[in-house]
């Protein structure tokens, strides 16, 4: 498990409801910080650590995260500290893309990667993240060679900061399909008679082993048991053959992808699947 080390605190962030802030750690890059005392719950940094994790085995465009320590020299010589109660240790951090604008219709359109959309949502659908659907401030564009949407903000996964073993136990068979206005703005980019087979075929080629790695290494001071770990590692293993099910009930807001549907069917054709 690498860990880093805050090395000066710059200042808050502007928006977020755990109140990020801007630090410059001791590899030279700036991360946006979650602290262990945040206002939203301390599980907001497993949640965050985890899903960054599993995004990475899909090759999503998620912002890179860091567990980050903070020492207590740093806390003491920083009066600006003192509203947040921090106390010595790993907190979270994202890498912080000075040059990054607000997914907007506009910057959208610009980014190269959009055939990561379907991908996107599905991995949404995973992993529970249902309020990126309505909400752009869980997107990014840099802008560098090429404009790319990236993702940040995973603290809502996993039905948030108060998840339990029981709340994912109850949960791990049934997915919710939730639409929202951030998710209507990519359905130009990726309407298609298929659009979500292969982002789906991903999701499910995924081995537990890898699955096991993303969720294992979780800093004592986030206060999640192995056996909470080894619950939620289970929840994702059955929660990746549900998805398909859900993904399914999008269709109403494909044009192409239902007209084909119905084209299938009329004609007592259906589309293959691939295999795991």
């Amino acid at each position: 498990m690498t860990t880093i080390t805050a090395a000066r605190y710059i200042r808050p962030m502007r928006t977020g409801f755990c109140r990020p802030q801007l630090f410059e750690c001791d590899d030279g890059n700036q991360y946006v910080i979650k602290f262990m005392s945040n206002p939203q719950g301390i599980r907001i940094l497993p949640n965050e650590l985890i899903a960054y994790r599993l995004g990475k085995l899909l090759h999503l465009p998620v912002v890179e995260g860091k567990i980050i320590y903070i020492p207590e020299q740093l806390i003491v010589t920083t009066p600006d500290l003192s509203p947040f109660h921090l106390t010595p240790g790993p907190h979270f951090g994202s890498v912080f893309y000075p040059n990054a604008i607000h997914a907007t219709n506009d910057s959208i359109s610009k980014c190269a990667n959009l055939c990561q959309v379907p991908l996107i949502i599905v991995f949404d659908y995973w992993i529970n993240n249902n309020d990126r659907a309505g909400s752009s401030a869980n997107f990014i564009v840099t802008r560098e060679d090429v404009w790319t949407l990236r993702l940040i903000d995973h603290g809502s996964c996993f039905y948030g900061a108060g998840w339990t073993s029981d709340i994912l136990r109850q949960n791990s068979c049934h997915i919710e399909a939730y639409w929202g206005e951030v998710y209507e703005r990519f359905v130009p980019f990726i309407d298609g008679p298929r659009p979500f087979d292969e982002a789906l075929a991903l999701l499910e080629s995924l081995s537990r082993t890898q699955i096991e790695e993303a969720v294992i290494d979780i800093p004592e001071e986030w206060e999640v048991s192995q056996d909470e770990l080894h619950v939620l590692t289970e929840h994702l293993i059955q929660r990746q053959s549900h998805v398909r099910e859900a993904i399914e009930q999008l269709k109403p807001y494909f044009l192409i992808w239902s007209s084909a549907v119905d084209f299938f069917e009329h004609n007592e054709i259906r589309p293959e699947r691939r295999k795991k």
